[in-house]
């Protein structure tokens, strides 16, 4: 009999992997994956756990690029593990159930490192923050409140729910956008090379007409605009390339991430609609946590790192120092 156990008897860290099939006492054969410093401590790994080693193979270091897993899976995995949990089923057989029904590889291989760091004492928020490319944040920071709050099984249905919606949305958005989109890029193609092949070559017609004084103002436009554009394409590649950089480093720090995130929010048309979402799910996790007993001012704090919206929490935050304070809630 084969039995797949994909643990993590080691420490988190930059040593070899080895895969190793081994038969316990009972005669079985076990498979698994360690990490050590060499090919003998692997074999001592796995003499101290009982077991009788009879193939250690060291296995390739995993590329860091990772294929990205579909939404519609992972709500689907979300909410099995919620059901799983909801029935009595212990956290760890809930992950070890939902590796093996998995059969994205990429996710299947995060639940199993998932489910080694949980069985080693690690939170399951924790575990599934080291796994960025499948789990995102705002699933992480609402399983932690679901974990601290004593209800994971909602916090998993709630997750689900809330993918399988953006999901929907996106589908939609990405729809109704292909067609303009293609549309805007074929034309700035053609456009530019127009501008930077075309009309070059008729250049020399139009000088004629232009020692004759007899060119008109639309044509020495588009021919001096197409001179420039030749000149400064270079500089104007690389400003533009300068510029994309300079506001991804401003965004990642904490004054740029906020004046983002209010951005977000006061956007002309899409920010009311974006606020109140995040505020709708502010109310539904903070109405949550209230109900299944916890304190409010504990609920307020933790229903705050559910937003993932730097400036609606520096605003929220104040509301529940005021609360702290002895203000109530609807003042």
């Amino acid at each position: 009999m084969l039995v797949s156990l994909e643990e993590n008897w080691s420490k988190p860290n930059k040593m070899p992997t080895f895969q190793f099939q081994a038969t316990e006492t009972a005669g079985k054969l076990t498979t698994g994956v360690i990490c050590a410093a060499n090919r003998m401590e692997a074999i001592q790994v796995v003499l101290q756990k009982n077991l009788a080693p009879v193939s250690i193979l060291e296995v390739a270091p995993k590329a860091n690029w990772r294929r990205r897993v579909p939404r519609s899976i992972l709500a689907n995995v979300y909410r099995g593990m919620a059901d799983l949990i909801e029935s009595g089923m212990p956290l760890l057989k809930a992950l070890e159930i939902s590796s093996n029904q998995v059969r994205h590889t990429a996710l299947r291989q995060a639940i199993n490192e998932v489910h080694g760091e949980v069985s080693n004492g690690s939170t399951l928020a924790a575990a599934m923050a080291n796994q960025p490319h499948c789990f995102d944040e705002l699933s992480i920071s609402m399983i932690s409140v679901g974990e601290e709050a004593g209800f994971l099984e909602k916090s998993l249905q709630r997750i689900a729910t809330l993918t399988e919606r953006s999901e929907e949305i996106r589908t939609r958005l990405i729809n109704a956008m292909t067609y303009p989109a293609f549309l805007l890029i074929l034309g700035a193609v053609v456009g530019m090379g127009m501008f930077m092949f075309f009309v070059p070559i008729f250049e020399p017609i139009f000088e004629r007409m232009r020692e004759r004084d007899e060119l008109p103002m639309a044509t020495t436009l588009l021919l001096a605009t197409s001179n420039k554009l030749r000149t400064l394409l270079v500089p104007l590649l690389c400003s533009a390339t300068t510029l994309v950089v300079a506001v991804q480093l401003w965004l990642q720090s904490p004054s740029g991430a906020h004046a983002f995130d209010r951005l977000r929010v006061s956007a002309f048309a899409v920010g009311p609609i974006i606020k109140d979402l995040l505020l709708a799910r502010y109310l539904q996790i903070l109405g949550t946590l209230l109900g299944n007993g916890v304190p409010l001012l504990r609920s307020l704090e933790m229903a705050e790192r559910s937003l993932q919206n730097r400036y609606l929490c520096s605003l929220l935050k104040e509301t529940r120092d005021r609360v702290a304070s002895g203000t109530s809630l609807v003042d």
